[in-house]
C-alpha cells in the first residue's frame, strides 16, 4: 500500500544526523504499540527520557503524538522511511 507523500514528508525534520536518535525513538515507540515501558526497555532508557525524546519529536515535526490523526501520520511515515533511507526498522523477529 503506497504511503501518501504528506506522510513520508513528516519525518524530514528528523533526517538531520543530529536528530537520528529521535527518529529511532519514534520508530521503536510505534513498533511497541505506544507502550512506554516496552519502548524504554528496548532502548535501554528511563521512561522520563523517552517522554523527553517524544516531546522533541513533536517539536521537530509539529505533530502531537497524543493526537490520533497526527500519530497515525507519523506511524505511516516510519515504515517507508526506514525501508528507503536505511533507518531503523523493526519486525516481529526483533520482538
Amino acid at each position: 500500500m503506497p504511503v501518501p507523500r504528506e506522510a513520508s514528508a513528516e519525518l524530514e525534520p528528523l533526517e538531520d544526523p543530529r536528530h537520528r536518535i529521535l527518529y529511532e525513538t519514534l520508530a521503536r515507540y510505534v513498533y511497541e504499540g505506544k507502550s512506554v515501558a516496552r519502548t524504554a526497555k528496548a532502548l535501554s532508557i528511563h521512561a522520563n527520557t523517552l517522554y523527553q525524546r517524544l516531546q522533541r519529536v513533536e517539536a521537530q515535526t509539529g505533530r502531537r503524538i497524543a493526537d490520533a490523526a497526527d500519530f497515525t501520520l507519523l506511524s505511516l511515515a516510519c515504515q517507508p522511511h526506514a525501508d528507503y533511507s536505511g533507518g531503523a526498522s523493526y519486525s516481529n523477529a526483533n520482538r
